[in-house]
C-alpha cells in the first residue's frame, strides 16, 4: 500500500546546481506525437524506475475529482503527482528532471507519454507574469550566472510567489551559503490549485526550456547572493508545445489501478468513473433534451456517462468504451473491478487459478501464472518450517543452511531459546545463543580463561588469545596488529626486542632488525658493511679486500 507522504518538499525549489546553462542542449521533441492518455497509462513506461508508483498516482487522481482551471482530472492528477514527495526512493519530478536535464535525448523517450500529459495539463492553465522565487542552499552560483548570461533550465522550474516562503528552514533557511534568484516571469504557471502542498507553496512552474537573461547580481551579505533573471523569448523552440490548441479539451475513459507483481502480489479494486447524474429539480421536458453523443438518443436515465466532452449514454458507454471484463468478455459498467497485469476483471470473475474461488483480498499470490488465494497457496506452494513443518505463509522466516523456519520456531540448540538476531555463532551446524556458545562452546582465551565469543581472536603457538590480551611477554603492552618477535617461545613487542634481545651491529652498536650482514663472525647493518676509504656500500655478492686500513671496495684496493 501507499506509503505515508513526508510534510517538506525541498529539492523542486532548490535543485538548481545542475541545469547545464553553460551551453544549450538539443531541442526537445517527439513526445508530442503521442497519444493522450489516463495518467495510469502514461506512467506505465516508467513504472519500472519507482517501487510504488501506482500507489501514488491512485492517491493523485482519488485527490483530484474536481479539478481547479477547467483541467481534465487526468490532467490534474498529472500535476498532483509531479508534487508528491516519494517515501523511501527518489520521487517523480526527480528523475524527470534528471531526463530533461540530460545531453542524450533518447533518455527522454520512456517519458513521453508522461510529457504529453502532464505538458497538456500546464499548457491549458493561465499564464503568470511577475517576479518569483528560487534558489539554491550551500553554494554561491554567481560566477556560474554573469550578467549578460543568457541561458536555459530545462528541469521544471519550481518557484514561489512568496520569498519568505524559501527562507524556511525546510528550503534555504536564513544562513549560510545561499543562492536566491528574483525571476521576472511571463508565462509562469500556477499549480497552487493542483498541488500535493495546496496551502504551503504558492508553487509556480516554469516551463522545460524556458530562456532567461542575467540582468544583474545583488550580494546583500556575505552568506545571500541574489541573481536577477528576466524570461526572455529564446532563439528557437527548444520544447515542442504539446498539443496545437493548448485550450483543448480532452476526455479520459474510466481509469483503473493496475497492480503489482511482487509476491504476494496486491491488486487494488477501484470504482469506476461513476456516470454523471442530472439534478434532481431538472424536469422531464429539460432532461429530455440531453441527447446521446454517439446514438442520439434523449438520455431519459438519472446517469450518464461523458465521452469526448459530450453525454453518452449508458448502452453506448458500454458498448464502445467500457473495459472489457478478461474472463467473461462482457463489459465492466458501473461497478467494482479488479486489475491485474494489465487485464480487468468483474470481482465476481477474479477467481484462484487452483480452487476456481473469488479472490476478495487485496492479496494473493501467483503460481504458473495464475492468481492463487493465500488457502491454495498454503496448501501447495508455500515453503514448510524445517521445525514444525507448516506452511510459511505471508510472514517473515529465517533461511539457515538452506532450510525454512518460522521465526518463532528458529531456536538455539542447546536452551531452545528463540534467536531473533541477525548473526549468531553456530558449531557442528548447529546454531547456539550467544550464551550458550560461550558457556559450553567458545575457545577460551589462553590469558584470562574467559570464552572467546563471536568475533576475532589472534591465534599464537597453537592457543588462542582476546585481542586485548595478546600482550608483549617483556612490557605487557597490546600488541593487536602490531609487529611482534619471539623471544624464548614468548612474543614481544618490536621496541622490547630491539633494547633487550635484537643483535648489534659491530660498526654503529644500534639493533640490527631485518636484514644484515656477516664478516668474520660479526653482524653489520646492511648500510654499515662499506668501503673504508670511500665509504661505498659493500652489498651481498661484491668482491672486496682486507687490508691493514680495513675492508676496501676493489676500487679503492688497486
Amino acid at each position: 500500500m501507499a506509503k505515508s507522504m513526508q510534510s517538506t518538499n525541498i529539492s523542486r525549489f532548490t535543485d538548481l546546481c545542475n541545469e547545464p546553462v553553460d551551453h544549450l542542449l538539443s531541442p526537445i521533441k517527439g513526445y508530442q506525437n503521442e497519444p493522450l492518455v489516463t495518467l495510469t497509462e502514461a506512467i506505465q513506461p516508467i513504472s519500472s524506475f519507482f517501487n510504488e508508483i501506482e500507489d501514488y498516482v491512485y492517491v493523485a487522481v482519488h485527490n483530484c475529482q474536481y479539478p481547479a482551471d477547467g483541467l481534465t482530472q487526468q490532467e490534474a492528477a498529472s500535476i498532483y503527482l509531479y508534487t508528491m514527495q516519494f517515501d523511501g526512493e527518489s520521487s517523480l519530478y526527480v528523475l524527470l528532471n534528471q531526463s530533461l536535464r540530460a545531453e542524450k535525448r533518447e533518455i527522454l523517450r520512456p517519458w513521453f507519454s508522461f510529457l504529453k500529459l502532464f505538458l497538456t495539463a500546464l499548457y491549458r492553465l493561465p499564464s503568470h507574469s511577475g517576479i518569483v522565487w528560487r534558489g539554491v542552499r550551500g553554494v554561491d552560483l554567481s560566477s556560474k550566472y554573469k550578467i549578460g548570461t543568457k541561458f536555459a533550465w530545462w528541469g521544471v522550474s519550481s518557484c514561489t510567489t512568496h520569498v519568505e516562503i524559501l527562507e524556511s528552514d525546510q528550503f534555504l533557511g536564513k544562513h549560510g551559503q545561499r543562492t536566491l534568484f528574483s525571476i521576472e516571469c511571463v508565462n509562469g504557471k500556477s499549480i497552487a490549485k493542483h498541488s500535493h502542498y495546496k496551502s504551503t507553496e504558492k508553487e509556480i512552474i516554469l516551463m522545460p526550456g524556458s530562456y532567461f537573461e542575467v540582468m544583474s547580481q545583488l550580494n546583500p551579505s556575505a552568506e545571500l547572493h541574489i541573481i536577477q533573471l528576466k524570461e526572455i523569448t529564446p532563439p528557437i523552440v527548444l520544447v515542442k508545445p504539446p498539443l496545437s490548441k493548448p485550450n483543448e479539451p480532452k476526455s479520459y475513459s474510466a481509469i483503473h489501478r493496475s497492480n503489482k507483481s511482487s509476491l504476494p502480489e496486491s491488486t487494488m479494486t477501484t470504482q469506476m468513473t461513476l456516470p454523471q447524474r442530472l439534478p434532481k429539480n431538472m424536469t422531464t421536458k429539460i432532461a429530455n433534451r440531453l441527447l446521446c453523443g454517439k446514438c442520439g438518443k434523449f438520455i431519459i436515465d438519472s446517469a450518464y456517462h461523458t465521452e469526448d466532452s459530450k453525454p453518452c449514454c449508458n448502452e453506448c458507454y458500454d458498448a464502445r468504451f467500457a473495459p472489457k471484463c478478461t474472463e467473461c468478455r462482457r463489459p465492466i459498467s458501473n461497478e467494482r473491478y479488479k486489475s491485474y497485469r494489465g487485464k480487468n476483471y468483474h470481482s465476481n470473475c477474479f477467481r484462484c487459478g487452483q480452487c476456481d474461488k473469488i479472490i476478495a483480498d487485496s492479496e494473493f499470490y501467483v503460481e504458473n501464472s495464475k492468481p492463487c488465494c493465500n488457502e491454495c497457496y498454503d496448501a501447495r506452494f508455500a515453503p514448510k518450517c524445517t521445525e514444525c513443518h507448516r506452511p510459511i505463509s505471508n510472514e517473515r522466516y529465517k533461511s539457515y543452511c538452506g532450510k525454512k523456519y518460522h521465526p518463532g520456531c528458529f531456536r538455539c540448540t542447546q536452551c531452545s531459546k528463540v534467536m531473533s538476531d541477525v548473526e549468531f555463532p553456530t558449531h557442528n551446524s548447529n546454531p547456539y545463543c550467544i550464551q550458550c556458545y560461550d558457556k559450553y562452546v567458545a575457545v577460551r582465551c589462553a590469558k584470562c580463561l574467559q570464552a572467546i565469543s563471536v568475533g576475532r581472536s589472534i591465534v599464537y603457538d597453537g592457543r588462542e588469545y582476546h585481542p586485548d590480551c595478546f600482550c608483549c611477554g617483556q612490557c605487557g603492552k597490546v600488541m593487536d596488529e602490531i609487529q611482534f618477535q619471539t623471544h624464548n617461545s614468548k612474543p614481544c613487542c618490536a621496541q622490547c626486542y630491539k633494547e633487550h634481545f635484537a643483535r648489534r651491529c659491530s660498526r654503529c652498536l644500534k639493533p640490527i632488525i631485518g636484514t644484515y650482514s656477516i664478516f668474520q663472525g660479526k653482524q653489520f647493518h646492511a648500510h654499515c658493511f662499506v668501503c673504508a676509504k670511500c665509504h661505498h656500500i659493500i652489498n651481498a655478492g661484491d668482491e672486496f679486500r682486507e687490508t691493514q686500513l680495513g675492508i676496501l671496495c676493489l676500487r679503492c684496493a688497486h
